[in-house]
């Protein structure tokens, strides 16, 4: 199977879906403004309990059950009646360009994953050889392949694009937001649904509020992560040089959203 060269790409009717509630603010990208609305019902059919079970045996206006609403309906009433949430659905222009908020450093990020290559066969030790500098101890196997690790290895992907933002520097951020470059996440967020397959998004973290964060519109299967356009999955240090780069290229296009929209996100809300 071929994968897909382009996801999570912004198009011409892309819209910014906000959610305001006591726990912060969640901002995803949908491909159009019904998608957007979808998800937003979801939301409420998810959350219906929490307007329904303060009613009275006798006093009850909301219906008990989502069963036979519609959508603008069951986003209506639940918004009526769960006090401290709101919501916004924003369009997002395409048309001016955003310049890059997070870049790769090829040469930094390939040396770092050499060291990582000579950590896993005992020539290097942690924080060893030429570039290495702070906590900088991910080790990577030769034939390194997402396919086929555990579960319980799972993490090792994520500390690799840690270690590559934070500890080498192998990636960095510059924008005119108002965060410090060190105080800005860009993580993938792995989870297992029901049916056992293991899916992920990427997000962005801003020090904005206490709990703001953006992410990609769209989840994953774990096997398409790091492809390029080849039909044939990387490993090794190529797979890992492909899930740096689709970092920066999902975080780019996540900032670039934010940017687009900017002034109309709540993003002080707590």
């Amino acid at each position: 199977m071929i994968a897909p060269q382009v996801r999570h790409t912004l198009g011409p009717d892309t819209h910014v879906l906000t959610i305001s509630h006591r726990h912060g603010v969640d901002t995803i990208l949908y491909a159009d403004h019904e998608d957007a609305t979808s998800a937003l019902a979801d939301y409420a059919r998810r959350w219906w309990n929490e307007i329904t079970s303060s009613q009275t045996e006798g006093d009850r206006k909301i219906p008990q059950s989502v069963g036979g609403l519609d959508d603008d309906t069951v986003i209506s009433i639940y918004f009526d009646h769960q006090g401290g949430e709101s919501y916004g659905i924003y369009p997002v222009t395409t048309t001016r360009p955003t310049a890059p908020r997070f870049e790769l450093d090829d040469a930094k990020a390939r040396a770092f994953l050499h060291r990582a290559l000579r950590r896993y066969d005992g020539t290097l030790s942690d924080n060893e050889g030429e570039g290495a500098s702070g906590d900088e101890n991910w080790t990577l196997t030769p034939g390194w392949d997402i396919n086929s690790i555990f579960s319980d290895e799972l993490s090792h992907i994520e500390d690799l694009v840690h270690q590559a933002i934070h500890v080498v520097g192998a990636i960095t951020f510059t924008a005119d937001l108002p965060a410090a470059p060190e105080d800005v996440a860009l993580e993938p967020l792995i989870e297992a649904p029901q049916d056992g397959r293991w899916n992920y998004l990427w997000r962005v973290s801003l020090p904005i509020s206490s709990s703001f964060a953006l992410c990609s519109p769209s989840r994953e299967e774990i096997h398409r992560l790091g492809w390029t356009d080849d039909d044939i999955k990387a490993k090794g240090c190529r797979a890992a040089m492909g899930i740096l780069r689709e970092a920066v290229a999902i975080g780019n296009q996540i900032l670039a959203a934010y940017t687009e929209a900017g002034g109309r996100i709540p993003a002080g809300t707590a």
